[in-house]
């Protein structure tokens, strides 16, 4: 399949939308982890399998006590 998408405004960032046939194909929903690889002269977007059929918790992906995107201090 090949799909020709625009980067958009996604909250204070910007992101690319996926289509739900995407989504649905590669058993994708909202919260899922990718894994992104700069590749020859692209980029390769593919889902991430856990080990275990629970993500872990949210604060374990992050590094060292770095607070995730979109959070502030003081809030």
């Amino acid at each position: 399949m090949r799909l020709v998408r625009q980067i958009t405004t996604v909250g204070n960032s910007i992101g690319v939308t996926l289509p739900r046939e995407f989504l649905d194909a590669y058993g994708l929903e909202k919260g899922s982890l990718v894994e992104v690889r700069a590749i020859g002269m692209g980029l390769l977007l593919r889902p991430l399998r856990l080990p275990s059929t629970h993500a872990p918790p949210r604060k374990t992906l992050w590094n060292r006590g770095r607070r995730p995107p979109g959070r502030r201090r003081g809030g």
